[in-house]
C-alpha cells in the first residue's frame, strides 16, 4: 500500500507495467489511469483497451477517454463499442446512460417505455450499491 513510504511515481509506474506485461488486470487499470493523469492519453488509451474486454471500467474508462479525445481511435464506433462493452459487462453508469439514450428515443420512439424502466432500474441499481450496501461506485 505504500504506507509510511515516500512517493515516487516513477517507481510506480515501473511496477505496473512489470504487472500489467504479466497480465494483472487491476494493475493495467490503475496505469492507465496514471497514464491519463499525466497526460500520456495514447498510452492510456492502449491500456484501456487491453483491458476493457475484461474490466468494465476500463471499457467505461477508453469510452470517456474518445469522448473527449476521438483523435485517440480512428474507428468512428470505437467510443460506443466500448459504452456497450461496459454496459453489457454490468457497470452501472454505462447501463444508465444506455438507458438514458432509450429513454430519450434514440432508440426508436416505440422503445421510450422501455428506457423508463431501465432507467429506474439503473437508478435502483446505483441506489442499492451506494445507499444499501455502503459502497462506492469504484472505477467511474
Amino acid at each position: 500500500t505504500g504506507s509510511g513510504v515516500e512517493k515516487n511515481l516513477d517507481e510506480a509506474i515501473k511496477y505496473f507495467i512489470s504487472a500489467h506485461e504479466r497480465g494483472h488486470l487491476m494493475a493495467s487499470y490503475q496505469l492507465a489511469g496514471i497514464f491519463e493523469k499525466t497526460g500520456e492519453l495514447e498510452n492510456a488509451y492502449k491500456v484501456y483497451q487491453w483491458a476493457a474486454p475484461h474490466l468494465p471500467a476500463a471499457a467505461h474508462r477508453a469510452y470517456l477517454l474518445l469522448r473527449a479525445h476521438s483523435e485517440l481511435d480512428s474507428d468512428p464506433s470505437a467510443k460506443e463499442k466500448y459504452l456497450a462493452m461496459a454496459a453489457d459487462h454490468g457497470h452501472v453508469l454505462a447501463r444508465r446512460k444506455m438507458a438514458l439514450r432509450v429513454l430519450l428515443g434514440r432508440e426508436g420512439w416505440l422503445k421510450v417505455p422501455y428506457g423508463a424502466f431501465l432507467v429506474a432500474k439503473a437508478t435502483a441499481d446505483i441506489f442499492w450499491a451506494v445507499a444499501v450496501k455502503n459502497d462506492r461506485i469504484k472505477y467511474e
